[in-house]
């Protein structure tokens, strides 16, 4: 076989390969509703979803989920300018993830002070949806944040939760209630996601793929003549 053929059977592979099966972690691309408010400058929703604070940050939608976490990676928390401060214990906050994945795990990057105080999320249940307004909607399931008392210091380690994989664009983050303090703070917040985080090449491009496949057998036929 020539070495044109293996090329190209080689970059078909990859390119099948690439489109499937791939899990990463997604920073979402906005928060598009948040009821819980905003506490003060500094605060603002997209400081969750911003990597700020974070010890090692990583590339959204590429960087491979478990590899990340397994490095340890954790958030300063309680620093203004790299979390979100709400003003209610309770609410809802949307997230768009920009496109539509399959998403099967929510990482969180919740707050608690030094001392034993905490402003992190207890419990709470997320919602998928391809609509924006979430008329249509799964529930992903109900989970609790953190360990709960003794809470930990900053730095804050990341929290994993995971579910049966669902499509989505949207997710929802209803927040029932937190540990203890006046308002509800988020560290960092993202995804685990699948399928549509290395797109599968478009038609385009798998054309050409497959002229060069041809071609590439036309000229190991000619080469065995």
């Amino acid at each position: 076989m020539s070495k044109s053929v293996v090329k190209c059977i080689a970059l078909a592979t990859c390119l099948t390969a690439l489109g499937a099966n791939a899990t990463a972690i997604l920073s979402p691309n906005a928060v598009i509703n948040n009821t819980l408010g905003v506490c003060c400058v500094g605060g603002e929703e997209f400081r969750m979803i911003d990597q700020s604070g974070l010890s090692v940050g990583f590339n959204s939608g590429l960087s491979d989920l478990a590899v990340y976490l397994g490095a340890g990676p954790t958030h300063v928390a309680n620093v203004f300018g790299t979390l979100w401060t709400s003003n209610s214990r309770s609410g809802l906050v949307d997230f768009d993830l920009g496109s539509v994945y399959s998403v099967a795990d929510f990482v969180l990057w919740n707050d608690a002070n030094q001392g034993g105080a905490s402003s992190g999320i207890r419990n709470f249940r997320l919602h998928a949806s391809l609509v924006a307004d979430f008329s249509v909607s799964t529930l992903l399931g109900a989970f609790v944040g953190e360990l709960g008392p003794p809470f930990p210091g900053p730095p804050i380690p990341a929290e994993l939760f995971s579910f049966a994989a669902a499509d989505a664009r949207y997710i929802r983050l209803e927040i029932i209630d937190q540990w203890g303090d006046p308002n509800v703070n988020v560290g960092e917040v993202a995804f685990g996601v699948g399928n549509a985080v290395i797109p599968i090449p478009e038609p385009a491009v798998l054309a050409l793929v497959g002229i060069g496949f041809a071609a590439g057998l036309g000229a190991a036929r000619r080469q065995a003549r």
